[in-house]
């Protein structure tokens, strides 16, 4: 079925559904068809939801790739083991959304809000995530490696066991964050707020470690060149 006006899919469940712009179109520069993947596998461009409401949506495994979601709504949203590879979330809300899993390589995060957002074993590799908020959020085992994190508040994050390998954290607020076992091998710490870490027992870095000021703190890492 198709839309010529963007639906409000709050709470509707859209597992094994994929976006793609019309084709051919229905009198309108952007609509909406949710078909079966199956059904829809010739299709490869994805629809623009900017500014959509999800909130709430059930999207899991849901395919994404490249997806256009800039200032969406996403609040309490259901990604896990979504696909939004290259995806563009610049700005959009993400509260308390489920990230468990997702393939977030190389997405744009900017901005973003992702408080309380759970992002286990998230692959975020190269993702942007500069000034993005991830207060509370839980991070345990996801891959950040080569992320940029400039500025991004990182407040009572748990970062245990993730994988920051040189990612870029200047700047950004780590007040209470857990780093347990974390990976900061390369990883860029100039300017960040450090001093109210929560546990940095058995985090990993290196000589090319950036902005580890504090020697105690050394004390309780481990050096793995």
């Amino acid at each position: 079925f198709s839309y010529k006006i963007l639906p409000d899919l709050s709470g509707k469940d859209i597992r094994g559904c994929v976006f793609y712009k019309c084709s051919p179109k229905i009198d309108s520069d952007e609509c909406i068809q949710i078909e079966p993947i199956e059904d829809v596998v010739a299709y490869n461009k994805t629809l623009n939801l900017n500014w959509a409401n999800l909130t709430g949506a059930n999207l899991t495994g849901a395919n994404l790739e490249e997806a256009d979601l800039e200032g969406a709504n996403l609040t309490e949203a259901n990604l896990n083991w979504a696909n939004l590879e290259g995806a563009n979330l610049e700005g959009a809300n993400l509260e308390g959304a489920l990230l468990n899993w997702a393939n977030l390589e190389g997405a744009n995060l900017i901005g973003a809000n992702l408080e309380g957002a759970g992002l286990a074993e998230a692959d975020l590799i190269g993702a942007d995530l500069i000034g993005a908020y991830l207060i509370g959020a839980y991070l345990s085992e996801a891959n950040l490696e080569g992320a940029n994190l400039t500025r991004t508040d990182l407040t009572r994050t748990d970062l245990s066991e993730a994988n920051l390998e040189g990612a870029n954290l200047t700047g950004a607020n780590l007040t209470g964050a857990n780093l347990t076992g974390a990976n900061l091998k390369a990883t860029d710490l100039r300017d960040a707020q450090l001093y109210s870490v929560t546990d940095w027992e058995g985090a990993k870095y290196n000589d090319e470690t950036k902005g580890l000021y504090d020697e105690a703190w050394k004390d309780v890492m481990t050096y793995d060149p």
